[in-house]
């Protein structure tokens, strides 16, 4: 028996160990090129929890970001991200990192994000048959809002 009350389900943040990161104090920018915005969503991704990118703008993407369980990305108005080759086309802006490995990533949320796909459009398989800008593959509990593309 224990004593005291009851204990209720962690939140994602809790389960994530972390809390609130902008994409911004790790370099994610307008101003930066889509190899650097790439780098800097990576790194904030990776990381886990709720990240969230502010400031307005047009945001260049050069590569696919692979986003884990308990993460969530809030875009807000006026953001945008804008395919660009600076290392050759690509398919997927976002991914889920089980896509690759067959294996279950869960908590994952998608909120505000507009896409300019910019005529950088290609059928490549990461995952053999996965297609679409934003791709999920085994992953439980995902959750995407306010879409665009």
């Amino acid at each position: 028996m224990s004593s005291g009350g009851s204990r209720t389900q962690p939140t994602r943040q809790e389960r994530a160990g972390c809390g609130f990161l902008e994409a911004a104090d790790l370099g994610f920018s307008p101003e930066a090129s889509g190899i650097e915005n790439a780098n800097a969503l990576q790194r904030a991704v990776d990381q886990g929890g709720t990240i969230g990118v502010s400031q307005p703008g047009t945001y260049r993407m050069a590569r696919t970001v692979y986003v884990g369980s308990n993460t969530s990305l809030v875009f807000g108005n006026g953001v945008f991200l804008k395919k660009v080759d600076e290392e050759g086309p690509f398919s997927h802006v976002l991914l889920n990192k089980g896509a690759l490995t067959k294996t279950h990533d869960q908590d994952i949320t998608i909120d505000g994000l507009h896409i300019i796909v910019n005529g950088i459009d290609v059928c490549t398989f990461e995952v053999y048959g996965l297609r679409g800008q934003v791709a999920f593959f085994y992953v439980k509990d995902l959750r995407i809002d306010r879409f665009r593309c």
